[in-house]
């Protein structure tokens, strides 16, 4: 999840840590019922799929990991 745009281990938070704070999960990568975020789409596409936990998990980092390295070549 990312907590406060900050990608972290959602297992290891309790609930009442959160309080408060701006949380997204993978959930929340788009807000169209009908289509995928474009990170979710290269997973399918790649075959890059996991368990339940990693896989959203690896989303979100990425999605943090691009947002913050934008313009790096």
């Amino acid at each position: 999840m990312i907590f406060d745009g900050v990608s972290i281990r959602s297992c290891l938070m309790l609930a009442a840590q959160a309080d408060g704070h701006a949380i997204m999960t993978v959930e929340g990568l788009t807000t169209d019922r009908n289509h995928l975020h474009p990170l979710q789409e290269s997973m399918r596409d790649c075959h890059g799929l996991q368990c339940g936990y990693c896989t959203p998990g690896i989303l979100m980092t990425m999605k943090t990991f691009l947002e913050e390295n934008a313009g790096a070549k």
